[in-house]
């Protein structure tokens, strides 16, 4: 029974803890008999990060049975889930299952427009915020501006709800937590919203768990502190952990030991102006500032469906002479896709103007290895749909999105052009081809 179950948790394993070949367990053993598998190679296993991995494959599969919208969750998901309950795997499989029917009664488009929340957003009391030092997104708020007199609750668990999507949206990479900055200055009575303060904390709490980076608390007024001691208790203790009050004399000092200047909002002595959360006008310049180290982008071109009325010979020469010659050293990659065998004759021409260093980074990427090619340079979450990734294709000139395309260190841009494929080689093999 052993060497079986060292067998299975192998091939979990190496299928990233996907797949449960019904072979694997007596080939029509039912469902429960993997999940009970499962729980017994739990119990046996001494290596915590391969504790982990069972626990997270065994929530999925005690979660999948019972909800099915639990299969478009990612594997950190259900880990921040597993953290929030101490690895608990029942707790955490309960604990997940009311947060996907919560978000089916609250989000059930998948976001939440503007439309929902406009009293709240004309408000003006979230700015979204640059990027902390170790790399979590920033939210500003002020807690003056809130109308506890004029709100709707339900419009404003909407609210809530919006801002932190906004938040775990601007994470990049394996970033999962954010950062918030909240000034009580000039808070007062008309602002005290006890029952709004705590839908938040539920909502933060219960539905996203272990995303707080960091909670700083400015200029805090001693009649805050009475409705403190009322949210308090019911503030668990790993949130409790997080929340921390700024003197005012070391509030400078505090603020640039997790956040640097750049990226610091000018009333707090940096040099970031405040972005309303709803606009994202700034949000790319924000990001440039904290990843302003990298100097290259990476673009995909795609030939699906090129002609004849798609060649511009000169158009090409034209782009790549200003790209050589004004942007020298800018180009990380550039890799072609399902490139048509009309195109190679274009190529032909082109090639000889294209210099050394920028032919180097020029890739032909077969159709057959196009999915593994492409991950090798951009996480899954950051590659487009149309690839099989999970982000929505954003033009140029369209800022709405776009700061969610520069999350990896190199920034990626689509060039879509417009016939069968040819079989693809590497640019060397094209070069050789041609002196032939």
């Amino acid at each position: 029974m052993y060497d079986e179950q060292q067998r299975f948790w192998n091939l979990l394993c190496s299928k990233n803890l996907l797949c449960f070949p019904e072979m694997m367990v007596g080939g029509s053993e039912k469902t429960e008999s993997k999940v009970a598998l499962l729980r017994s190679l739990v119990e046996r296993k001494d290596s915590d990060a391969k504790d982990m991995e069972m626990k997270v494959a065994l929530v999925r599969k005690i979660v999948e049975q019972k909800d099915s919208d639990a299969k478009d969750l990612d594997d950190s998901t259900l880990n921040r889930f597993l953290r929030a309950r101490d690895l608990d795997v029942d707790k955490a499989s309960n604990f997940l299952l009311k947060h996907l029917s919560w978000r089916r009664e609250n989000i059930p488009k998948g976001f939440i427009s503007e439309s929902e929340i406009q009293n709240e957003i004309a408000q003006r009391k979230i700015f979204s915020q640059g990027f902390d030092k170790n790399g979590r997104p920033i939210a500003v708020l002020f807690g003056c501006r809130h109308n506890a007199s004029n709100r709707d609750l339900n419009e404003f668990k909407r609210f809530a709800a919006y801002i932190l999507e906004k938040l775990c949206s601007r994470m990049q990479g394996k970033e999962e937590k954010f950062t918030i900055i909240a000034d009580l200055k000039g808070w007062g009575y008309s602002n005290c919203d006890i029952r709004a303060y705590l839908a938040a904390l539920d909502i933060l709490q219960n539905n996203y768990p272990e995303r707080l980076g960091k909670l700083l608390l400015l200029h805090v007024p001693y009649l805050f502190m009475k409705a403190w001691k009322i949210i308090c208790p019911f503030i668990d203790k790993n949130t409790k952990s997080k929340i921390i009050f700024v003197e005012d004399k070391n509030m400078m000092s505090t603020l640039l030991e997790d956040i640097d200047e750049s990226q610091l909002p000018e009333q707090y002595g940096g040099r970031l102006k405040l972005t309303l959360c709803n606009n994202t006008s700034n949000l790319y310049e924000a990001f440039l500032n904290y990843n302003r180290k990298e100097e290259k982008f990476t673009i995909i071109a795609d030939l699906k469906g090129w002609g004849y009325s798609n060649c511009d010979i000169r158009a090409y020469l034209a782009g790549l002479d200003i790209l050589q010659n004004n942007y020298t050293e800018r180009l990380g990659k550039l890799l072609l896709l399902h490139v048509p065998y009309l195109f190679m004759k274009a190529w032909k021409i082109i090639c000889p103007f294209i210099d050394k260093n920028t032919k180097s980074k020029i890739i032909f990427v077969e159709d057959k290895n196009m999915m593994s090619t492409l991950l090798e340079d951009i996480d899954e979450s950051q590659l487009p749909e149309q690839y099989g990734g999970r982000l929505k294709l954003t033009l140029c000139n369209n800022t709405l999105n776009l700061y969610e395309a520069f999350l990896n260190y190199n920034s990626v841009f689509i060039s879509r052009s417009s016939t069968e494929r040819m079989d693809t080689h590497t640019l060397k093999d094209i070069e050789d081809q041609r002196n032939s």
